[in-house]
């Protein structure tokens, strides 16, 4: 009976040390794709390119440096090595050689210095590829979920009536609002049809600065006062009426 239970307490306890473990690797894996996704690839392609032209894959072995200017430290690579994802080794290759030559490294040597290159092995290749290929499928799922998750959300929000907005025909000299005929021009006009022109121009804000141009001898606030009060008189329809700010230097408009 003891023997019994001895027995499944030890296989309790490997299983939970196994989870952890696989845990743990899952974990790391994830952290070194996270941060060097580049360099992941680099080295990954670099495999690649080997296997198909069929030649060793250290004649596609990448430089330390440029791992480590992807994003990958020495710490990395160390790990990467030591799990036997990586092999690495020093770069002899002598001017005029056809092919690379290099001095392999033992799996206990973790110096990484100046030439040192490397190159993935078969075990590596395959683990990194299906890591990486679930993580671009957990992207593309999550992007996908975000995505129907904000339409959903657009579909929902109730959207904001459009602003309606006088309109002023220049050619015809004819203003209107919400299908009103509010003032036809039959004769020129020129301070009023100025002021029509650039609430047109600026799409209709709330209120403009005065547009009339200053003339010699002239009060330009009493003008723009007496512009309004003619933009006001003779209208077709009551719907729309201008005013100023009450400092002479602004013309706004409103419905009625």
């Amino acid at each position: 009976m003891l023997v019994r239970l001895a027995s499944g307490i030890n296989k309790c306890i490997n299983m939970c040390v196994g989870v952890i473990i696989g845990r743990s690797y899952q974990m790391i894996l994830e952290s070194l794709h996270a941060k060097a996704k580049c360099a992941f690839s680099i080295l990954l392609v670099a495999y690649d390119y080997a296997i198909d032209v069929q030649v060793d894959p250290w004649q596609f072995a990448v430089q330390v440096s440029e791992l480590r200017s992807l994003g990958l430290s020495l710490s990395d690579l160390r790990w990467l090595v030591l799990k036997g994802f990586a092999i690495h080794g020093q770069e002899c290759t002598l001017p005029g050689d056809s092919t690379r030559s290099f001095r392999i490294l033992p799996y206990a040597s973790l110096v990484f210095s100046e030439g040192i290159c490397v190159a993935l092995s078969s075990h590596g290749a395959s683990e990194l590829r299906r890591h990486c290929d679930e993580s671009m499928r957990s992207e593309t799922s999550f992007s996908v979920s975000d995505s129907a998750a904000a339409a959903q959300s657009v579909l929902q929000t109730p959207s904001a009536a459009p602003r309606t907005v006088p309109i002023w025909k220049k050619e015809i000299r004819e203003l209107w609002y919400r299908d009103q005929l509010i003032k036809r021009f039959r004769v020129p006009a020129d301070s009023q049809e100025r002021i029509l022109d650039a609430f047109q121009e600026d799409k209709w804000p709330e209120w403009i600065d005065d547009p009339l141009p200053p003339k010699n001898g002239a009060d330009s606030r009493r003008r723009l006062r007496e512009a309004i009060k003619s933009l006001n008189r003779n209208r077709a329809a009551t719907a729309l009426r201008f005013h100023s700010n009450g400092d002479g230097i602004r013309i706004h408009w409103e419905c009625e």
